[in-house]
């Protein structure tokens, strides 16, 4: 399940700062500030009991919150991931300018904790293990959707268990913000609430149904060249393939990499989508949990890539190529004719593209269907609530920071987290904010500098246009959108601590034994006619318990 949750956070990370290619930067200077002071003696006792209620009558709640939060600066240590890219910037997201310009204004100080990178569930274990608590840890106590949480058991658990304090009092009292977002008694208060009512933490939200990143595109100057039409299904797909590799002789006429983080194809639902399936994991019809690889619509997309494969309409090596690496140089090249694509990669190599050939046009495509017409139900999307912040029990300063948590969703924060320092890497042009050619000249290092994902905690979406300049980015935006998210398992559904062991226990094996066959069968070392004993191995080896846990799991997320 590890392996998953890992897919979806890269994708996350690589959507926020939009890069993957970079250069090393001198990191700056953290701020001189003093270590933090502690409660004192004489003052009360802070209930964490989940109460779910108003505050007490001798305290009102606070309606908005003023800077400085605190007259005499804090620090605050905090528990939190940083990538291998990132690190190429800065050795500590305390070293940022962002983190100073927030310790500026607000007076709190983020003294940042990592673990070393590819050891993070380790390092967070041992920790816990240790009770070396920082005052604060993002995320490892939430759930992604069907990937339980680091911590077993996840925010109630570590609540009953002394490691986290239940915010809801503190909430009611000192998170206005918070409150105004969340405490809508609909969808967005489902994001942070498990199936107690528990709250689960403040986080990164994304309104609405998210932007896709993540899609198939084409060649249009080739399909001019063949005189086809933009493809809408699958059979219009492999007309055009078959043309591109007899009337242009392509070298790949589609390229995907399969991969251990499953690829753009992964990402982008493509294909796999149109028989309302995940590549991996699972998905969900109707209000019907589904382990997509066991579904008898997953043969069919089996059989599609199995011949694609076999006619050489795709290339030959995706089970093992990288992204990056092999991929991306082929539209460079002009060598492929399609592929699922983040938009990003788009933007970063359109000038290399037009100098090699000023009429190569790569455009976004429909999300392939069935039959002409079919509602798409699959896509990439970025939305809901993302990397819980949860105050631990060593934390002197609950009210403090919850405070400045909830000062992350207010107006002036999201200005600041999400476009950096005015003046620096953006300028307010006709009341709007637009980047400076500093901030874009190297987005990858904006994004760890100046708006980090791990601070940034109310996503401004109007960056991406400000950062996706291309009108071919902007149109990916609207036809990649027309799919909806239905068949997505809902970003706020969690397991329970019994639940999510267990899940844990049964899906390892399952997840490195179905991509296994997955391959075989695409590239034809295992026969289609297997498919049937393909499943019944899987549900010997404990899916159907797993697909229980996930039906329970939705359903309690459903009947919130």
């Amino acid at each position: 399940m590890k392996t998953y949750a890992k897919m979806i956070l890269v994708l996350l990370v690589f959507v926020f700062i939009i890069a993957l290619a970079v250069a090393c930067a001198e990191p700056t200077t953290a701020p001189e500030v003093p270590e933090a002071e502690l409660l004192s003696d004489e003052s009360p006792p802070i209930d964490y009991a989940t109460t779910h209620d108003t505050p007490p009558p001798d305290r009102e709640a606070l309606e908005e919150i003023s800077l400085p939060i605190v007259d005499e600066h804090i620090t605050l240590t905090v528990y939190s991931t940083i990538s291998a890219m990132q690190t190429e910037f800065v050795h500590s997201f305390s070293d940022t300018p962002l983190v100073e310009e927030i310790a500026r204004r607000t007076g709190i100080y983020m003294d940042f904790i990592h673990p070393p990178v590819g050891t993070e569930d380790q390092h967070f274990n041992l920790m816990i293990a240790a009770g070396d608590l920082p005052d604060l840890v993002f995320m490892f106590f939430n759930d992604l959707p069907g990937v339980p949480a680091s911590y077993r058991g996840g925010v109630e658990a570590a609540i009953q268990e002394g490691v986290l304090i239940d915010v809801e009092p503190l909430v009611h009292r000192y998170a206005p913000n918070f409150r105004r977002l969340f405490f809508d008694g609909g969808e967005n208060e489902r994001l942070v609430r498990n199936d107690s009512g528990v709250l689960t933490g403040f986080g990164s939200f994304v309104a609405g149904t998210g932007t896709a990143y993540v899609g198939p595109m084409i060649r249009n100057d080739f399909l001019n060249l063949v005189g086809l039409p933009m493809p809408e299904t699958i059979d219009d797909w492999t007309t055009v393939l078959t043309a591109f590799r007899d009337e242009l002789d392509l070298p790949v006429p589609f390229g995907w990499t399969f991969g251990s983080d499953g690829g753009m194809m992964f990402h982008s639902s493509a294909f796999i989508g149109a028989y309302g399936l995940t590549l991996r994991g699972f998905s969900r019809q109707d209000g019907v949990a589904i382990f997509s690889p066991i579904h008898p619509d997953f043969s069919e997309f089996l059989t599609l890539m199995n011949r694609w494969y076999s006619e050489g309409l795709m290339n030959n090596d995706f089970a093992t190529q990288d992204y990056a690496e092999h991929i991306v140089p082929l539209m460079r090249t002009g060598d492929m004719g399609a592929a699922p694509t983040h938009l990003w990669w788009l933007g970063h190599l359109y000038d290399e593209i037009r100098e090699v050939n000023p009429d190569a046009d790569w455009v976004a495509t429909p999300m392939p269907a069935l039959v002409q017409g079919q509602q798409i139900r699959l896509r990439n999307s970025w939305e809901g609530m993302w990397g819980g912040r949860h105050i631990t029990t060593a934390n002197q300063h609950p009210v403090e920071t919850v405070m400045f948590l909830d000062w992350m969703y207010t107006d002036e924060a999201i200005l600041l987290t999400n476009w950096g320092i005015e003046g620096v890497t953006f300028n307010m042009v006709e009341s709007l904010p637009e980047y400076t050619d500093y901030a874009l000249e190297n987005i990858a290092r904006f994004g760890t500098l100046y708006s980090n994902e791990h601070i940034t905690q109310a996503i401004d979406m109007r960056r991406a246009d400000g950062a996706y300049t291309l009108q071919v980015q902007h149109d990916a935006w609207e036809t990649w959108g027309r799919a909806t998210i239905d068949n997505i398992m809902p970003v706020g559904m969690t397991l329970t601590a019994d639940e999510s062991s267990r899940l844990a226990s049964i899906m390892t094996d399952i997840e490195t034994f179905t991509d296994e066959m997955t391959l075989r069968f695409i590239i034809g070392a295992e026969s289609l006619d297997n498919f049937e004993s393909f499943v019944e191995n899987v549900r010997a080896m404990g899916i159907d318990e797993a697909i229980a846990i996930m039906q329970a799991a939705l359903d309690r997320y459903n009947a919130r």
